[in-house]
């Protein structure tokens, strides 16, 4: 049994809940994902997607005895579920420790045949196929309507644009508004009948963007807030409005527009000072 507890934003949550559960099929042990409401994510997984329909794996909310017992230790919590899982678990690993642990190619699918295992990781940290975040993560019918409506503007000739910011500092530093405008300029002049879709967690950025293209431009109009439903609702309908889109258009080290891309197998273009690749 794996015990896992997915951390981080949308983006690095369904990453690491899809190496988790690649990692549980390849190993043939059963999979327990314990969903945390917090700052930076403010909702249930229930109030997004509809459940996951793979064999052996349960997701499922967390407890205030998750709390107390299988949150990820840490200051806020004065690391204190760490006692229990001390006793708990013969093998555990912390969101901190998973890239270094990946970039040495430690054997995770070793690792995880351990009697009982407790894992927290918000990055991938074992390959799975785009498909798996197609299948694994289907909106909930609240979400899908107002998606299908909204996809009406965003075809396969739209080109994506999700521009990173709030305290993203890497996105913020290495791919600055100037240098997506310019890039999007450059591609008006090539093909004047170009559209975009533009995903951002700034409303300064919305208005910069809207004023500059306008019709050009489809976004989500309301301010980008993770904390609450509303806002996790909307960002997980930029995330599929980005998928469908013929290619995209992202920020520095951002895995929002890595997996968005991933998702639908199109083109991922980082804009970025250094290299635009």
């Amino acid at each position: 049994m794996l015990i896992f507890i997915p951390a981080g934003g949308l983006a690095n949550r369904l990453r690491s809940i899809c190496s988790a559960i690649q990692l549980s099929k390849d190993c043939g042990i059963p999979l327990k994902i314990i969903w945390f409401k917090d700052q930076g994510l403010g909702c249930r997984f229930s109030d997004l997607f509809n459940p996951i329909q793979e064999e052996g794996i349960v997701l499922r909310e967390a407890t205030w005895a998750d709390k107390l017992l299988l949150d990820r230790p840490r200051r806020k919590n004065f690391y204190l579920p760490r006692i229990y899982q001390r006793w708990a678990f013969t093998e555990r690993l912390y969101e901190q420790q998973i890239t270094p642990l990946r970039n040495s190619n430690f054997d995770f699918r070793g690792w995880a045949t351990a009697q009982s295992a407790y894992m927290a990781s918000y990055t991938l940290f074992y390959q799975f196929p785009g498909e798996m975040l197609r299948t694994c993560f289907v909106p909930v019918p609240e979400i899908q309507e107002e998606l299908e409506r909204e996809l009406k503007d965003v075809n396969g000739d739209t080109i994506g644009i999700h521009i990173r910011r709030t305290d993203h500092t890497i996105a913020i530093l290495e791919s600055p508004t100037e240098l997506f405008f310019r890039k999007m300029d450059e591609q008006i002049e090539r093909d004047p009948a170009t559209r975009f879709y533009l995903a951002t967690d700034s409303q300064e950025e919305k208005r910069d963007f809207m004023e500059r293209y306008g019709e050009r431009i489809r976004t989500i109009r309301q301010e980008a807030d993770r904390t609450n439903r509303e806002g996790m609702r909307d960002a997980v309908k930029e995330f599929f409005l980005l998928s469908a889109c013929k290619e995209i258009w992202g920020s520095s080290d951002s895995s929002f527009s890595e997996m968005a891309a991933y998702r639908s197998d199109i083109p991922l273009k980082v804009i970025r000072k250094k290299i635009n690749s």
